[in-house]
């Protein structure tokens, strides 16, 4: 199945996108001051080795809300030392992102000199898409910071989780936010951060971290920094992956370990599954950054299939087809149901040299449309095939 992006699938560049559901914040203070609570987002503690460290930021003007908003950079971004942002002042340019720490701090650095294309960027695919938490479109998230002067940034231990080919780290963080008239307001909270395990993607992606989440608020009168510290990832909680699946002798049980490294996010194994991923032939994938990008908005899918049916040989190959429903849940906390068919080949015994092509079952071709609104999965499971 190739993408969710609009209602006619054989047309779409992407396959249907997974995404982890995370929770981001969206301007710091346009979030904190409307009372916005955060679903939590915990970790599992695999490492405290990190202390606490504060980043002094002097004060800078005012924002500008004019500059359109730009995409996360593959690699460090050069710059100038000190900027000039206004009002006779500088603040030293920091870009680290091999560090989730210093990712939090380089997104601070980042609005404390007024680069908010840099800073919006750090969110990667997490930004624009309307979900709770999130930041909001560009010019939204700048307007966020239009009567902030500065950030200084206070950081807890942290809390690592890895697993299904990604990793995660939980920041505690303690926001001292100054405005132009020279008052100030403190925050605190739980920032995420994501990059998945070298290996997985041969993209940067394995390389540099991405602000994933974000659960910020204002802090109690006269709280001290420790204890905000302490309690700012207290309820946060890891996401969870299904277990990993894998069986291709049978050509049904192949297309469940399709969607097991979908919902895991190993999509290079997924890409694997493919004949002819890549060749540009009509219901095989695009080639593999585009086959990424089509799980931007999905969370998971649920794969339900009906009977299949043999095609018989042709060629020296086998052909099944599987009728298939798809319960896609995406980002903005919605769901959409799509139905079609598979079509899976084998090579015939004898006729390719290689074992594995007369044992393994491969994607062959997807057909997969928008099911109409109201149906049911068993009407729709006798419908997939109907026209292959």
């Amino acid at each position: 199945m190739f993408g969710l992006k609009n209602e006619n699938l054989r047309k779409r560049t992407g396959l249907l996108a997974l995404t982890l559901s995370l929770i981001t914040v969206s301007g710091l203070l346009a979030a904190c001051d409307s009372g916005t609570t955060a679903t939590s987002l915990a970790t599992t503690a695999t490492s405290t080795t990190a202390t606490s460290t504060t980043v002094a930021v002097p004060a800078t003007t005012a924002a500008s809300t004019t500059a359109a908003a730009s995409t996360t950079s593959t690699a460090p971004t050069k710059a100038p030392d000190t900027v000039q942002p206004g009002a006779g002042q500088t603040v030293p340019f920091l870009e680290d992102r091999t560090d989730p720490v210093g990712l939090v701090k380089s997104f601070y650095n980042a609005i404390n000199r007024k680069e908010y294309q840099r800073a919006y960027g750090y969110w990667g695919n997490a930004a624009g898409k309307g979900v709770e938490n999130t930041p909001a479109s560009y010019p939204q998230f700048v307007q966020g910071y239009a009567d902030t002067a500065s950030v200084a940034v206070t950081t807890g231990q942290t809390r690592s989780d890895a697993g299904a080919g990604q990793q995660y780290t939980s920041i505690p963080t303690v926001l001292m936010a100054k405005h132009p008239d020279g008052t100030s307001q403190t925050f605190y909270g739980c920032y995420v951060t994501h990059k998945t395990n070298p290996g997985i993607d041969p993209s940067d992606n394995g390389k540099y971290w991405t602000l994933q989440t974000g659960k910020i608020q204002t802090a109690p009168a006269s709280s001290k920094t420790e204890d905000l510290l302490a309690q700012a990832c207290q309820d946060a909680t890891s996401p969870q992956a299904p277990a990993f699946y894998e069986e291709r002798t049978e050509a049904v049980n192949l297309l469940k370990s399709y969607y097991n490294a979908i919902n895991r996010k190993e999509y290079q194994r997924a890409y694997k599954y493919w004949e002819s991923a890549g060749s540009g032939v009509n219901n095989t994938p695009p080639v593999y950054a585009d086959f990424v990008k089509g799980y931007a908005d999905t969370v998971s899918v649920n794969l339900t299939t009906g009977t299949p049916s043999s095609e018989g040989a042709a060629a020296g190959s086998t052909y099944i087809t599987i009728p298939a429903v798809l319960v896609a849940s995406q980002t903005n906390g919605t769901t959409q149901t799509f139905y079609g068919c598979y079509t899976t080949r084998k090579t015939n015994v004898g006729v390719d040299p290689n074992p594995d092509a007369s044992k393994y079952w491969r994607l062959y071709t997807g057909e997969i449309q928008l099911a109409p609104a109201g149906s049911n999965t068993s009407t729709l499971l006798s419908q997939g095939c109907k026209t292959n």
